[in-house]
């Protein structure tokens, strides 16, 4: 009921907003409403806001059109071959959305203007204070909190995928909006706050080393001294979260590098070594969202892979082997767009998180990537524009 409330204030917002400024552009709007909650109304939403912009700005090309229908066609033709005769109707149109979202992008990566871009940076980070905030209230006084109680602002109610936005909302967001350093430190801050919150063990590793390369403080020796108290909370954090104690195998540090005894690292890897045996076995997949069926069939109970390459090639088999090549080539074109440390950090973080968490399972992260892409702009200071 909450999440419809929630929805309900942004898309008033949104249209008061829009009436008064006659603004056509309202991408941080789009960035906010994935935060709801509510997984396919919010993402339908913030679809139409962001294809509203191609097809209204941009004007779609005959070219881009082909290549759109090219994919639709294929993607439709895959289920007439694959090993599971189930059709998940909400995995095939998340997977068609994927693609058409980022054959737009690519197409469209020099034409988007900095207005546009400036805004998602915006969305981003008022989004992610929202989910700070509201975190922080639902944790209480020992900032603690079981998942299955994690009720408002939120992408789907799971902490890795919210983790995953905090970092485009409160570290890169910051940087390429120009703010000054002693902000940063501050939204870094609420960064650590939140991922310790969460127990995402890739976002506070990832968040912590862009955050240091995205803002070395060169010029300015004091600078170096704003890290000691924020060095103070990491130990603080590293202690209580049980790092010294091994005897815990799910603690939040220490099984980052145990590779025996965790459950979820040990799960990941026969993920990735059992889609390869699945190529063989079955190169045609067992079709679009069924790679928890594929998995059963090696005796592991997941409802996805937690790895982009590992679930395309359970669910497209050979075709998931060119959609993967495809998926990071994309990755590379945007780096090229402006190959600076801002698209670096962003590239990085979301390949490397591409190996520990399936990105087009949920359809609010692949917004959450694809907005993420579109801010890698041929200008250097979003701020200037």
């Amino acid at each position: 009921m909450i999440e419809a409330v929630i929805l309900i204030a942004y898309i008033s917002f949104f249209s008061f907003y829009f009436i008064l400024s006659k603004k056509k552009e309202m991408a941080s709007f789009s960035v906010l409403i994935i935060t709801s909650g509510l997984v396919y109304v919010s993402s339908v939403i913030s679809l139409i806001i962001s294809l509203g912009y191609f097809l209204f700005r941009l004007k779609l090309s005959f070219k881009v059109i082909l290549y759109i229908t090219a994919s639709i066609i294929i993607f439709s033709s895959h289920l007439i071959i694959q090993k599971s005769y189930i059709i998940n109707i909400n995995e095939f149109l998340q997977i068609q959305v994927f693609a058409i979202l980022f054959l737009l992008m690519i197409n469209y990566k020099n034409k988007i203007s900095a207005y546009y871009r400036k805004n998602i940076c915006r969305g981003f980070l008022i989004g992610s204070l929202i989910i700070t905030f509201f975190l922080v209230v639902q944790a209480g006084g020992d900032l603690k909190l079981l998942q299955t109680d994690y009720q408002y602002f939120n992408i789907s109610n799971t902490f890795n995928y919210s983790a995953i936005y905090l970092f485009f909302g409160l570290i890169a967001a910051p940087y390429k909006l120009v703010l000054k350093y002693k902000y940063r430190l501050i939204l870094f801050a609420l960064f650590l706050l939140s991922v310790f919150i969460f127990q995402s063990r890739a976002s506070l590793i990832l968040g912590t080393i862009f955050f240091i390369y995205l803002n070395q403080p060169k010029a300015r020796l004091y600078k170096w001294l704003i890290y000691i108290p924020l060095i103070a909370i990491s130990i603080v954090y590293i202690i209580d979260s049980g790092v010294f104690n091994p005897d815990d195998p799910n603690d939040i540090l220490y099984s980052i590098t145990d590779l025996e005894n965790n459950t979820s690292n040990i799960e990941r890897i026969r993920m990735i070594t059992s889609s390869f045996s699945s190529l063989a076995d079955y190169p045609s997949g067992w079709g679009v969202g069924m790679s928890d069926i594929a998995l059963k069939n090696y005796n592991i109970m997941s409802p996805h892979a937690h790895n982009v390459i590992a679930n395309w090639l359970f669910e497209f088999g050979l075709m998931g082997v060119i959609i993967s090549i495809l998926f990071y080539y994309v990755l590379y074109s945007m780096y090229r767009v402006n190959s600076d440390k801002y698209s670096l950090s962003i590239l990085t973080f979301i390949s490397t998180y591409s190996i520990v968490e399936t990105l087009q399972y949920n359809i609010l992260v692949t917004l959450t990537i694809y907005f993420a892409l579109m801010t890698l702009t041929n200008s250097k200071k979003l701020a200037s524009k």
